[in-house]
């Protein structure tokens, strides 16, 4: 192989568009570049995505002699790259939030099987980060938890998911990327620990995925001064990268270069100038993953600096041996075909575990709801750009009746007033946060409406910190994304289904559904209660800690401390309260009398069951038919009990 060609191997970019254009392709062929990294603005559905890859590795090998790696960053819910046509599976803190390492097992499988029928080889998860400081901007949901017995326990069910189905991984941000409240994306944050404190910590989940034969390990673009005396983040750092990573901790797999056009590279060291460093450090794969002139400057970079004489020929045709090897081993022809009625049920299923409820009751919606949320938008640069304008607030009272106010990510006092305004005509106020912790004006808008003692709900629509000061009254849930899956289940839904969000009272009665619903279109469905707890442990963050057979969310802070069990969170469909619970085991009918647990229900999408509107003060009684569960009226009236609406979840 000429120089060039093994640089070529090293080297992982991006481009632009759905389909490759003229300049991606002349790069290719004049750095001969081995590996191709693919975001959500290259992907438009399964069957384009099937084609691009193909696309991709005839070139690759065309140009090269070898494979491509195609590498993606699906990790679940908030980084989520694939199309709604694929079965796209929850986040991390999500699948830690069920209480079964084995759920981010099945998590893994899903998303490795459906990556292979796509042609995709190479997928950056699981982040194996500890999120130890609850205003890191960047992590939060993405990983399993804060602790390390929580991360590591989850990380490596994650690793063997993907490795029963022979999907190349690589666990990420090493050596941690936790416990900082600035994002890499755009800042050079600095963690000043030692490395007898980060063995204690950020270390562990890296060190059992090691010991577990993890294939890659990713690195960040923090600096570590304690780590080391070189003035450079980990990505460069010779001293983390070969001494501690490679020879103290044993790895042996490839290691991979987080983005090198990240601003605390760029900004700081320039990409190309960061990329010839990071080589030199004894990283195998360098991202350079969107710019292509920037690949193009990276590539001249890398091969002046092994024509200088300052990387050892000897350490780089290893790294390229190490390379291919590897592409032997994972880079397949694709195997099946994504996005299958068995693999959106499953993902589908796993997802249903996850929404949680935390904190007080889930109070009735009333006949006049009130939604309020901001859009989501571009969280950070991992995240995926916002294609089109959803609301929380829209959807919800698009759905549900009501009214809906959408407000900005950070709101001022004008917005506040005009919320609080609004909240004596409505009989519930719901309010969707995104990284609320991080926003002023999303907390104050909390303070505010919690005053009103309105009957009140929260819902975290990514880190669920922002559930960290609800007033007593208020109830918190969990959603931890703000992507389509959650707020609308399932975009290839039959005409027929729709899910609700459903929970009873003891009388039968609809807690969530208003009195208003459209046919054929799904609710952002929340799970049934459980086995779960919200208490607090610590002045940092959350924790996820066992109870009862369960994991519980804990948090202490100042005078909003929690001292004892305040509701309860996803499990099964028996609640765990304080009175014996009556089941009927025909009709799935559940409830008892007084349990102050009642919460937003699971959603599911089933054909052809009815659900009709209730008439007057009589409520709902549920029936049976076909073993699933049915609403329907008991009178009469102008609206009459023969108005079918649409269908109803339920088991």
């Amino acid at each position: 192989m000429t120089l060039q060609e093994k640089l070529g191997q090293k080297l992982v970019v991006g481009f632009p568009g759905k389909e490759l254009d003229g300049e991606f392709i002349r790069m290719v062929k004049t750095y001969k570049i081995g590996n191709v990294v693919l975001f959500r603005h290259n992907i438009e559905n399964c069957e384009q995505i099937g084609k691009l890859c193909g696309e991709i590795q005839s070139l690759v090998r065309r140009e090269t002699g070898y494979p491509a790696f195609i590498c993606i960053d699906q990790e679940g819910g908030c980084v989520t790259r694939l199309p709604e046509d694929a079965a796209n599976v929850p986040g991390e803190m999500a699948l830690s939030a069920t209480g079964d390492p084995k759920n981010a097992r099945i998590a893994a499988g899903i998303t490795a099987r459906e990556l292979h029928a796509l042609g995709v080889n190479f997928n950056y998860a699981p982040v194996a980060d500890i999120n130890n400081n609850p205003d890191n901007p960047i992590i939060g949901a993405r990983c399993f938890g804060d602790t390390p017995e929580t991360v590591t326990s989850y990380a490596l069910e994650a690793l063997e998911g993907y490795r029963e189905n022979r999907l190349l991984v690589s666990a990420k941000h090493f050596p941690g990327h936790g416990d900082t409240d600035l994002d890499t994306h755009i800042s050079l944050p600095r963690v000043a620990k030692s490395l007898e404190q980060m063995r204690e910590m950020e270390l562990k989940p890296f060190q059992a995925l090691i010991d577990a034969g993890c294939p890659a390990i990713m690195t960040t673009h923090i600096l570590f001064p304690k780590l080391t005396q070189e003035n450079f983040p980990a990505t460069m750092s010779r001293r983390i990268i070969t001494d501690l990573l490679k020879k103290e901790m044993g790895f042996r797999g490839l290691v991979v270069s987080d983005c090198m056009e990240m601003g605390a590279i760029r900004a700081n060291y320039g990409t190309a100038a960061g990329a010839a460093m990071a080589m030199k450090a004894g990283v195998d794969l360098i991202n350079v993953s969107h710019t292509e002139s920037l690949a193009e400057e990276a590539a001249r970079y890398m091969k002046e600096t092994v024509e200088k004489g300052e990387m050892d020929p000897a350490e780089l045709d290893e790294s390229v041996e190490k390379i291919l090897r590897y592409k032997a081993l994972y880079c397949r022809e694709p195997v099946g075909r994504a996005g299958t009625p068995e693999a959106m049920a499953e993902a589908r299923a796993l997802r249903e575990k996850t929404i949680a409820a935390i904190s007080a009751k889930m109070p009735p919606l009333g006949d006049n709801p009130l939604f309020v949320g901001c859009p989501e938008y571009q969280a950070g640069q991992v995240s995926n750009e916002v294609e089109q304008e959803k609301n929380f607030a829209w959807f919800m009272a698009d759905r549900l009746g009501g009214r809906g106010i959408a407000i900005a990510k950070d709101p001022d006092e004008g917005e506040i007033a005009a919320v609080l305004e609004a909240v004596p005509e409505h009989s519930c106020v719901v309010l969707g946060t995104y990284n609320g912790h991080l926003s002023p004006g999303q907390r104050a808008l909390i303070r505010e409406l919690g005053r009103t003692k309105a009957p009140m709900a929260v819902v975290a629509l990514r880190n669920p910190y922002d559930l960290r000061e609800l007033p007593a009254h208020v109830a918190g849930i969990a959603a931890w994304d703000y992507s389509p899956m959650t707020l609308e289940k399932d975009s290839h839904r039959s005409d027929s289904g729709m899910s609700g969000l459903t929970e009873r009272d003891g009388n039968g009665k609809n807690l969530c559904g208003g009195s208003r619903r459209r046919r054929d279109e799904d609710c952002s469905g929340l799970s049934e209660p459980g086995r779960y707890a919200f208490e607090p442990v610590d002045t940092r963050a959350f924790q996820l800690k066992q109870y009862r057979g369960g994991r519980i969310f804990r948090h202490f802070k100042g005078d909003h401390s929690i001292s004892k069990r305040a509701g309860t969170m996803r499990g099964d469909l028996h609640r765990r309260c304080g009175e014996q619970q009556s089941r009927d085991e025909k009709t799935g009918e559940s409830g008892h009398a007084g349990c102050g647990d009642s919460l937003l229900g699971t959603r599911r999408r089933l054909r052809n069951r009815t659900v009709r509107r209730p008439c007057g003060s009589a409520g709902l009684r549920v029936g049976s038919r076909d073993g699933f569960r049915l609403f329907r009226t008991k009178c009469g009236g102008k609206n009459g009990p023969g108005r079918r609406l649409g269908t109803f979840a339920g088991r």
